[in-house]
């Protein structure tokens, strides 16, 4: 007979009824080891973006997020980090949204642009639609207590659906 799994408010009551250890529960999920991280990498951005944001650029090997509202510096911030990528090798890749976008601009920031592989426009809102969808979906049903959305510039998207 396969084990039932218990769900996880389930597995904490029964935690809590037996007396609950913290070094325990720690030993037991293998989490009572020191844990070395690897050295943050930076794709540095300028000073200005330094003293403004406190940190030294775009990490490497995570997904950075820059939000703000029109004319604030959010292209500005991405094109500089492309520019700095490529200095280091490092190969940008742009999925572009906004129709405003301008490929003459970022190269007179210093990209170097040899091929723009360009999709149909609409196709690529229909799948960013689509993943949108999905996250909300998931963050919805999973979280409804816990989640606070605001999606900003996207109506333009939700409004043709």
């Amino acid at each position: 007979m396969a084990k039932k799994n218990k769900s996880l408010s389930e597995a904490v009551s029964s935690e809590l009824k037996k007396g609950f250890d913290l070094n325990g529960f720690k030993a037991k999920k293998g989490l009572n080891s020191s844990v070395k991280f690897k050295d943050q990498e930076w794709i540095p951005l300028s000073k200005a973006f330094q003293d403004v944001t406190s940190v030294p650029g775009i990490p490497l090997g995570h997904i950075s997020i820059l939000r703000g509202h029109s004319d604030t510096g959010k292209t500005t911030a991405l094109l500089e980090a492309a520019v700095a990528a490529q200095k280091r090798g490092i190969m940008p890749v742009f999925i572009i949204t906004e129709m405003k976008w301008s490929w003459e601009h970022a190269q007179m920031m210093g990209l170097e642009v040899e091929e723009v592989v360009a999709a149909n426009h609409v196709m690529v809102e229909i799948v960013f639609i689509l993943i949108i969808e999905d996250i909300l979906g998931h963050l919805l049903v999973n979280y409804p207590q816990r989640c606070l959305l605001r999606v900003g510039g996207l109506e333009h998207f939700l409004k043709r659906r």
